[in-house]
């Protein structure tokens, strides 16, 4: 993705950014941005740039836009973009059937027409108890809402903070078999982890009925495995083994193995048989970077002591050495770690590089990193949760800037560098769509629908 621009501006840290178009910078902020808060920015200031951009936009771009970037897992954003481009068809003899087109390619789930309603009332300050939905939004969340089947209903019903299915039907007035059994109260309840916790708590039988009739997929057993072991689940080790790996998110195997390696957990068997699978769930990231590259991670003393999200007790500076070095152990990267000094690492122990690390100092000079590789690779990758000041223009072919942040302004330099924010395994697809991609706006334009 490159782009160019004349016109800068100023980062949180006073280094260069060049300013995007409007359609850039939509896209950016879809893709790289995360509706969380953060040290310099509210929610609320995000969702009003949004808005700002969307108002000077074309509605049938927006909406391929947030089908486009639906593509990546993403959802909330585009719940934003959804709403805040479907009001320009209000009023419209085909907005019914537009936006109900628009919305079936985009929706997959229940609880994401919760969300859509639910930022609607928000973003026009209605009441939860006497929403008005135009007749178009309402006949498009209609038509969804009766598209799904007894699972899918039943999965979702309790959810939602302010509105649930119950209040969607009686809203949008949607009518199907399984709508009337959900409120008639006799669709039976999904047989899901969830569910079984619902009812009967935390228990060891609810879990191992569960592992035995294989109702729990690859992410919900790592995403409990916690839970499995305070209770002594047994025979986890050789259900852990059967689990398809690949579907487990980078950021989930290195939180099991981290956990295994707490006191409490006295499992040996479990913890050998994540050390064996731990790298599968990295190989579509090997697969996306074919490249010789250098990974250049941030060990300064702002990465260590926070975490990299409200779910995760992981510090930044953990995830993102483990990161690296289980990518340059199936890869053919180099992995260097910086701070105001800069390290190749050679050695497969994680422990031992961090202690090797402890007592250097831990002031943020990525120009220590940037001189070291420049000119030795075509493609470089940076891992900081700050904003970085230096020009890194010919550092390399393509440079990615990964801020495990989400703050605003971001450093794009020339056809150079890419930087983006926010934490989510989503983010090497994104950047590496970034490297091969071209033009991403333009791509997203002749998507069809």
């Amino acid at each position: 993705m490159r782009f160019t621009s004349q016109t800068t501006v100023a980062t949180h840290n006073w280094g260069v950014a060049y300013s995007l178009s409007d359609k850039q910078e939509l896209i950016k902020m879809c893709l790289t941005s995360f509706l969380q808060s953060d040290y310099y920015e509210k929610d609320t200031d995000k969702i009003t740039a949004i808005q700002n951009l969307v108002s000077k936009l074309d509605a049938d771009w927006v909406m391929k836009l947030a089908i486009f970037s639906r593509e990546y897992g993403l959802r909330s954003i585009n719940h934003v973009l959804f709403v805040e481009s479907a009001k320009s068809f209000y009023g419209k003899k085909w907005a019914r059937e537009k936006l109900s087109n628009y919305l079936s390619k985009m929706i997959r789930r229940p609880d994401g027409l919760l969300d859509i309603v639910g930022y609607y009332t928000q973003r026009n300050w209605q009441n939860f108890n006497s929403i008005v939905l135009p007749n178009a939004l309402k006949f498009a969340v209609k038509t969804a809402l009766e598209s799904f089947n007894d699972y899918q209903i039943a999965k979702y019903r309790g959810k939602g903070d302010s509105i649930n299915l119950f209040d969607l039907v009686n809203m949008v007035h949607a009518k199907s078999d399984t709508i009337a059994k959900l409120m008639s109260w006799t669709l039976e309840s999904a047989d899901t982890w969830e569910v079984e916790i619902s009812k009967n708590g935390n228990t060891k039988e609810g879990w191992t009925r569960l592992l035995k009739e294989k109702k729990l997929g690859a992410l919900a057993t790592i995403r409990n495995l916690r839970n499995m072991l305070e209770v002594g689940v047994e025979w986890l080790a050789e259900y852990l083994d059967t689990i398809k790996w690949s579907d487990v998110f980078p950021f989930q195997a290195i939180q099991a193995l981290d956990m295994c390696a707490e006191a409490w957990v006295q499992d040996e068997a479990i913890s050998s048989t994540i050390q064996k699978h731990v790298k599968e769930c990295f190989k579509f990231i090997a697969e996306r970077y074919p490249w010789k590259l250098a990974i250049g991670v941030d060990v300064s003393g702002s990465m260590f002591g926070t975490s990299v999200s409200n779910l995760s007790k992981m510090d930044r500076a953990k995830m993102a050495v483990m990161y690296g070095m289980i990518l340059k152990e199936i890869t053919d990267w180099d992995m260097y770690l910086w701070s105001n000094q800069c390290g190749k690492i050679n050695s497969d122990d994680y422990g031992a590089v961090m202690q090797a690390w402890a007592n250097l100092s831990s002031g943020t000079n990525v120009s220590c990193f940037t001189d070291e590789v420049k000119g030795k690779y075509d493609n470089v990758i940076i891992i900081t949760d700050e904003q970085i000041s230096d020009r890194l223009e010919n550092v390399a072919k393509q440079t990615i800037v990964w801020g495990i942040h989400d703050y605003k302004n971001t450093i794009v330099s020339g056809n150079w560098v890419t930087y983006f924010t926010g934490y989510n395994d989503i983010m090497w697809k994104i950047g590496s769509d970034l490297f091969r991609l071209g033009e991403l706006e333009k791509v997203i334009s002749q998507s069809p629908l």
